[in-house]
Parts: structure tokens; C-alpha cells; sequence
């Protein structure tokens, strides 16, 4: 499956397919648990709204400018 064919199933589809793939990380803000997946060739980020108590989106991505986020939590000094 690609990035494309991905973002084209429906809701229920998508949460089937990230099933498959292999969590990365986790993290927060005040409104959303931010999940982080990789699937393939691609990304899927699942935002799951704290106080509704639901997946409010899954996205998947190839640009890598989306990790950032992600990316600036990593503490490289804790790999040494």
C-alpha cells in the first residue's frame, strides 16, 4: 500500500491498516495524543482527542518535514 492509497480509505480502513504498521513514538499537546507509525514507505500520524475520547484523524505522509515535531523531542544525550 502507498502514502496515496492510504489517505484514500475510509476512516475504518485506515485504523485497520495502521494496525499493520509499527509504532515510532508518542507524544502531546493539550488537545491530542499524537501517535507516530510507520507503514511501508510512508508515515501515519493518528491524532486521538483527549477529552472526546476518539481518533479525530489519521494522516499518512512521505514528507519528512512532518517529523519534526517528533524529532525535537528525541534527548540525544541520553544515547550516549
Amino acid at each position: 500500500m502507498t502514502n496515496h492509497e492510504f489517505n484514500l480509505l475510509s476512516y475504518q480502513q485506515k485504523i485497520e491498516a495502521t494496525k499493520k504498521a509499527s509504532h515510532v513514538m508518542s507524544m502531546q499537546d493539550q488537545q491530542y495524543f499524537r501517535f507516530l507509525y510507520q507503514f511501508n514507505s510512508f508515515y501515519i500520524e493518528v491524532f486521538y482527542h483527549k477529552e472526546l475520547n476518539f481518533i479525530s484523524a489519521l494522516q499518512g505522509f512521505t514528507d519528512t518535514d512532518l517529523l519534526k515535531p517528533y524529532l525535537e523531542r528525541i534527548d540525544l544525550e541520553m544515547a550516549y
